[in-house]
């Protein structure tokens, strides 16, 4: 033996306790405590241990069992093992055994979210169990009717802590044992492929100049408050990237709007442009432009941006529309290739322009000018469908759209139909992925969801309308039909 291996033999005698302590050395092997998923088997000897923690995707009283032997086909569920050879009896009692849900920091909420377990032995083996223990993300599951509480920790967002997710929070086990002191394990909330959706939040000013139809705060509070707790069960969570107030331009001309039809010809446009105030105020006097009879709607459109480029210091710029529409003889019948062409006008640095003194004579080509009406914004409806948008939702959206790399929201008051009824909390412009090429979405308007002022104030009414909407555009697609648990559902 080496003088090497006879130190370590004779060090591995010694005790931890300081000299003349009076701590007793733990009696038998150091208890450990951990998370984990037994399969839905609470029998088992082998659980996996869990570092990641996620919420249900059930609802709170669904597939959560009472007892402690009672399976679990949830696997979201979980329990709190520990493992201790010094205890006596079958039962470790609630009072030893701590689960507490932690900022992703490790400092307590206030009040602190916790509760204390109960864990029984499994078989005649040194492992001990709790029964199933699920997070939930709101006070409503939290307070579930028939759920023991010590089944349900909450993991919520917090007023105080607008900025904490509830994906990243710490779960942490504490048992303290009667001959052994204290030992602990930690998981994170969410699973380990945990993302952001990236949201930007544009609120409608009542008139141009004025304030938005609804505080900036609340509409923060609703993607910080539900969107956060409607996403968590995925492991998705919003961030907001922009939080602004929008005018309600309305610098958009629409050739062929809802129709997409070509020209007779034999006809004219034209109208009048306004940008600027006071001394600063400018006036031009566009047209007449006479269309070819076949001309598309991208030709008349690029023709009119022609002159207002040759004419004015004014910007001028095309869009084709890739909706679809449906014939009004057949609703709900097969769909048909078709789409108007915006032309979207501003002044030099984005300025504001107005149209006014529009004369389009065409027979078959429409020229409308969009109207934005903060109070009573149109939607889609009618033939235009969810590719593409109302006129009105189409303006919007190629003045202040920021990217298709997250979903952008618009806040109006109320959203009508063509004839002016309010009936919609919601609408999601979504990229049509599935249609062919000539179908689908543009690009300043696809991933943007227009939603109503009262799903979007400080309250907590229609809560689940915003995550509907953006699931639209997450999707791309449209309505889970016959599961009204489903944020889907139509």
């Amino acid at each position: 033996m080496s003088l090497r291996e006879l130190v370590a033999g004779m060090m591995s005698r010694f005790g931890k306790s300081r000299v003349g302590g009076t701590a007793k050395p733990c009696p038998g092997a150091t208890p450990v405590i951990h998370l984990v998923d037994d399969g839905g088997v609470p029998a088992t000897n082998s659980a996996t241990v869990k570092s990641t923690l996620e919420v249900s995707n059930r609802v709170t009283t669904v597939d959560l069992p009472p007892g402690f032997p009672d399976a679990s086909i949830d696997r979201d569920n979980f329990k709190i093992e520990v493992i201790d050879s010094t205890v006596v009896g079958n039962v470790i009692a609630a009072a030893s055994v701590e689960l507490e849900a932690m900022t992703h920091k490790k400092a307590s909420f206030s009040p602190k979210r916790k509760i204390q377990v109960e864990l029984r032995r499994v078989g005649t083996t040194h492992v001990f169990r709790s029964k199933y223990i699920r997070l939930v993300v709101d006070d409503a599951d939290h307070a579930a009717a028939g759920i023991a509480a010590d089944q349900l920790l909450l993991t919520d967002w917090d007023r105080a802590k607008p900025t904490e997710e509830i994906l990243a929070q710490v779960i942490r086990a504490t048992y303290s044992s009667a001959k052994c002191g204290k030992v602990k394990w930690e998981a994170t909330v969410g699973n380990a492929h945990r993302m952001h959706i990236r949201v930007a939040l544009h609120i409608l000013r009542a008139t141009v100049g004025g304030a938005g139809v609804v505080p900036l705060v609340a509409t923060q509070h609703r993607v910080q408050k539900w969107m956060r707790r409607n996403y968590a069960q995925l492991s998705l969570a919003p961030k907001i990237m922009l939080t602004r107030d929008i005018d309600p331009v309305e610098n958009l001309i629409s050739i062929s709007d809802d129709t997409g039809t070509n020209a007779t010809g034999a006809s004219s446009i034209s109208f009048t442009l306004r940008t600027g105030a006071g001394k600063h105020r400018r006036v031009y006097a566009i047209g007449p432009h006479v269309p070819l009879a076949g001309d598309t709607p991208m030709v008349t459109a690029n023709h009119l941006a022609a002159l207002i480029r040759a004419h004015t210091p004014l910007v001028a710029r095309t869009v084709q529309n890739n909706y679809f529409l449906v014939p009004a003889a057949a609703p709900g019948g097969a769909a048909t290739a078709g789409g108007a062409a915006d032309l979207i006008i501003t002044g030099p640095g984005g300025a504001h322009v107005t149209i006014s003194a529009l004369a389009a004579t065409d027979a078959t080509q429409t020229v409308t000018v969009a109207q934005v009406n903060p109070t009573n914004l149109r939607g889609f409806g009618g033939y235009t469908y969810w590719v593409a948008g109302s006129i009105a939702q189409r303006c919007l959206l190629q003045n202040y759209d920021t990217g298709r790399d997250r979903i952008d929201i618009v806040v109006a008051i109320n959203l009508v139909n063509g004839a002016g009824v309010v009936d919609a909390l919601g609408q999601a412009m979504i990229e049509g992925s599935y249609l062919p090429a000539g179908m689908r979405s543009s690009p300043k308007v696809t991933h943007s969801v227009y939603i109503a002022r009262e799903c979007m104030n400080a309250t907590d009414g229609d809560c689940f309308a915003l995550a509907h909407e953006c699931g639209h555009v997450l999707l791309d697609a449209i309505h889970t039909p016959g599961d009204s648990t489903q944020i889907m559902w139509d």
